[in-house]
């Protein structure tokens, strides 16, 4: 399967591209471009390229059949590996950073913390607590998804993987913090002021401050006994040292937020972002909840539900295939090997890309289309799903995705089930390192209620009385009948019990509403005659006074009867 070649062989038969620069290569070209530095050369090269990336002489590849090639040969010929930068500022304690039965030791821990008795005891903690938060953007509309998000997922990842109960306030500490780390992780691993790398390293400070206290507080509380957590795993093993100076433990947390809660929320971003644009998914989920009896709001969702939901697999699928959370992934050649007819050293990087396999799927007919139905076919079908690689594969397979599509799955149930979307501003995407808008995504979260899947007919709305949802009708309509279904224009004229322009200019019903017209010495004010403008000003017929209140007999008044109601037929178009 691996063909060798001899070192004179292999210096004659290296993919195409540039090294760059000596040390620092073409490092400085990516930071400024970042994906665009991958998508310009794979369009010039094709699908495999060197360059020299953060001081390492790299390989840059795509391609279904390459990745599996790759993940197959994982401790054979290449294994798990990141740039200097990464190691160093995740620290050698991550579950990313370790090889061999280290690894292995540290995934079955994790795995004893994500495994289905888990997600069975926790689902409808998880649900609720996603279900309290879309109703808080509810009331907040509209929200900016990106901040939310990631806001919600980062709650998530600290009260049931590392079992602390963090305050809103200090989540958004954490948030910033990490963003300045994630954003910088990938560099040259120079710490000099200015450079991503002492901002990596400065966040990293204030983030291990930042957990330190907030556990030292849950601990203080007993709030870490209830839950099982990977957090109680990990202690296990440094129980005698201080909090505050357990960097092994801190570091591991921040491993678990930097490869959990920012990946999931990428995730959940492009997962809200896609429904918001596509209301005809939304619908479909809806009618998908429904089925399952997850009509009313406070129904629970548990594990069982949500597995047995195919079209809410099939939009979180499409959600990872279209956006995935993850670019690429990092291998070290252990030793030299082909690919593609070129020659791999030994001791270089090579870079398999999701992003691009993804993209350019020949399987795969309108790759950049968001269409959850391409995951939708017959069991009995010859047809194959599309290539998708979001967590990797074979055995540095990310230990995490259950839990991912575990909380992706409740946030579109919950998400569609409850609420109406309506993008009112969006922008552009940037991909380094996940995808993230370089603008504000404002999205309106609505309540969305039964009635609405009942069909409130023609201007008719929802309404939530005590008694359940129903349907009724706007300001200015009537229900036509006793279905309370259909509403009709109101004739305020003719039904006010005192004339709505008291007396002082006719009332002209129009659809909705109506109109005064103000006899002479009376004015308009908030749509009422109200402004006397004149000591002469009239009054309607049968009424007299300063403000036409005074009832009088038409005859005694010697006053001929002028119809004191006039009503017009308006068409709505």
């Amino acid at each position: 399967m691996w063909k060798q070649r001899s070192p004179e062989a292999e210096a004659n038969n290296l993919p195409p591209g540039s090294l760059g620069l000596p040390v620092i290569g073409e490092s400085i070209s990516f930071a400024i471009k970042k994906v665009a530095f991958f998508k310009e050369r794979h369009e010039r090269f094709g699908r495999i390229f060197k360059t020299n990336l953060f001081g390492k002489r790299t390989v840059r590849v795509y391609g279904a059949d390459n990745i599996r090639k790759l993940v197959s040969g994982e401790g054979q010929i290449v294994r798990s590996s990141y740039p200097t930068s990464v190691r160093k500022l995740l620290g050698d304690q991550a579950l990313s950073m370790s090889h061999g039965d280290v690894h292995k030791e540290k995934k079955t821990q994790l795995m004893k913390y994500l495994s289905p008795e888990f997600f069975h005891n926790h689902c409808p903690i998880l649900a609720n607590t996603i279900a309290e938060r879309v109703q808080k953007w509810q009331h907040q509309s509209p929200i900016d998804i990106h901040f939310e998000t990631r806001k919600l997922f980062m709650e998530l990842a600290a009260r049931f993987l590392i079992n602390i109960d963090i305050t809103g306030e200090v989540i958004e500490q954490l948030m910033k913090e990490l963003e300045i780390f994630t954003d910088n992780v990938f560099c040259l691993p120079f710490n000099i002021p200015g450079f991503g790398f002492h901002k990596a390293t400065k966040a990293k400070l204030r983030m291990r401050e930042i957990i330190a206290s907030s556990l030292t507080e849950s601990v203080n509380n007993n709030d870490t006994d209830g839950l099982s957590s990977v957090l109680q795993g990990l202690k296990a093993e440094t129980n005698d040292v201080p909090i505050h100076e357990n960097y092994a433990l801190l570091d591991s947390i921040i491993d678990l937020l930097f490869s959990g809660s920012e990946t999931v929320s990428s995730a959940g971003f492009s997962l809200l972002h896609q429904l918001s644009k596509h209301e005809n998914v939304s619908e479909r989920l809806r009618q998908e909840a429904h089925s399952h009896g997850l009509v009313k709001l406070e129904e629970p969702v548990c594990a069982r539900d949500v597995q047995d939901m195919p079209f809410v697999d099939a939009v979180v699928k499409e959600t990872l295939r279209i956006l995935p959370p993850v670019g690429g992934a990092f291998r070290e050649v252990l030793q030299s090997f082909e690919l593609e007819g070129y020659t791999i050293p030994k001791g270089w990087t090579v870079v398999f890309g999701i992003r691009e396999t993804h993209e350019r799927d020949s399987t795969v007919t309108s790759t950049s289309t968001f269409l959850p139905e391409r995951w939708l076919h017959d069991k009995n079908s010859s047809s194959s799903s599309p290539t998708m690689f979001p967590f990797g594969g074979g055995a540095r397979v990310c230990p995490g995705q259950a839990y991912a599509k575990m909380i992706l799955k409740l946030f579109t149930v919950e998400l569609s089930r409850s609420s109406a979307l309506e993008l009112v501003q969006d922008s552009p995407l940037c991909f380094w390192p996940s995808p993230k808008p370089v603008n504000k995504v404002l999205v309106n979260v609505d309540l969305h209620h039964q009635c609405h899947d009942r069909t409130c007919e023609t201007d008719a709305l929802c309404a939530v009385p005590s008694q359940g949802l129903m349907c009724s009708c706007k300001q200015g309509y009537v229900f036509l009948d006793e279905t309370e279904d259909v509403c009709v224009d109101m004739d305020e004229c003719a039904r006010h019990m005192h004339d709505p322009c008291s007396h002082r200019g006719r009332c002209v019903n129009t659809v909705g509403g109506y109109r005064c017209e103000c006899l002479h010495g009376w004015d308009l004010e908030h749509e009422h005659c109200k402004k006397k403008t004149s000591q002469d000003a009239k009054c309607m017929p049968g009424y007299t006074g300063d403000h036409c209140q005074e009832i009088v007999s038409a005859k005694k008044a010697g006053l001929k009867q002028i119809p004191a109601i006039r009503r017009e037929s308006v068409t709505l178009m």
